[in-house]
Parts: C-alpha cells; sequence; structure tokens
C-alpha cells in the first residue's frame, strides 16, 4: 500500500541535481503501558512535528517495499545508547506499535511519505544497538468472515 503524497517542494527537491532540502525519516514507539511514546528523529538536531517533540537520535532502517504480491517486513536498528529503550522492551509483554515517516526540515509538519504503522517483533539487543523487525498486522491469514455460523454463536440458525 503505497502511502505517498509529496508536497510540490519535495517533488522539486527529488528531481533536482542539487537542493537545500534535508528529508528526515521520524519513528515513534508506543505501547499502552508506556506514559508517553517515544519519538525520535533521524538527525543531529531535535524536530518539532505537529506540536509533538521528536529527538534526534541515532536509528537506521528502510521503509516497507511497495509490493501488492506480500506482506513485506522492514529491519529496524536503532543505537543503543541510551539504555531506556532496552529496559523499556523488557517490560512490556509484546512489542511496541511503531510509526515511520518523513518530512523536510523546512516544513516538518507536512508528512512528504507515510505514515507506515507496523509492529516491532523479533527485538534482539546488545551493548550497541537494538535490531528488530517491523511487520504489519497480517491480515492475508484472517478468516473470512470472521465468524463461522455455529449453535454456540446463532442459535436461531440451526
Amino acid at each position: 500500500m503505497s502511502q505517498r503524497n509529496q508536497s510540490p517542494a519535495a517533488v522539486r527537491a527529488m528531481l533536482s541535481q542539487e537542493t537545500g532540502e534535508v528529508p528526515l525519516v521520524c519513528l515513534v514507539l508506543d505501547h499502552p503501558t508506556l506514559p508517553e511514546p517515544y519519538r525520535f528523529v533521524g538527525s543531529k538536531k531535535p524536530l518539532t512535528h505537529q506540536g509533538h517533540e521528536f529527538i534526534g537520535y541515532p536509528f537506521g532502517g528502510e521503509f516497507p517495499a511497495d509490493s501488492p504480491d506480500t506482506v513485506s517486513k522492514v529491519n529496524l536498528v536503532i543505537d543503543n545508547v541510551d539504555r531506556e529503550i532496552v529496559t523499556t522492551l523488557r517490560s512490556i509483554s509484546e512489542g511496541p506499535d511503531v510509526t515511520m515517516f518523513a518530512v523536510l526540515a523546512s516544513s516538518p509538519d507536512h508528512i512528504e511519505f507515510g505514515p507506515f504503522e507496523m509492529k516491532l517483533v523479533n527485538a534482539e539487543y546488545d551493548q550497541l544497538e537494538v535490531v528488530g523487525e517491523l511487520s504489519w498486522e497480517d491480515m492475508l491469514n484472517e478468516p473470512y468472515p470472521a465468524h463461522q455460523v455455529t449453535p454456540s454463536l446463532f442459535p436461531g440458525a440451526f
């Protein structure tokens, strides 16, 4: 599923040979047990996006593939410079929800690419980095229709 709504400034920047525009990738880690989501931006400077402060933090990853045939999985690597992320991952029972999107530094409130909402699964960590896999909700293997017609669910049908 493509989530592309680039502004004219972003299109000009992508098509020009040289540009002063800087694309920034934003990452939000959220879980119901967290008092506040973690908000990171792939930059040395903090960023304010729609009233929320994103901390400049080193991380890497890629956006999901735009393929209609498969459910893509994305690798995410977050530097483990602050042990708070590992402590949080140890304290929650399931992986946090992850939202990724890109903005331009000149217009941080307009999302240029995304947002992509996924779940962090298979997270591993060591003293240098936290490595995890981001996955979409697997809708392809959900039963359809959601309910089976059985006497316990539909007593008047039998």
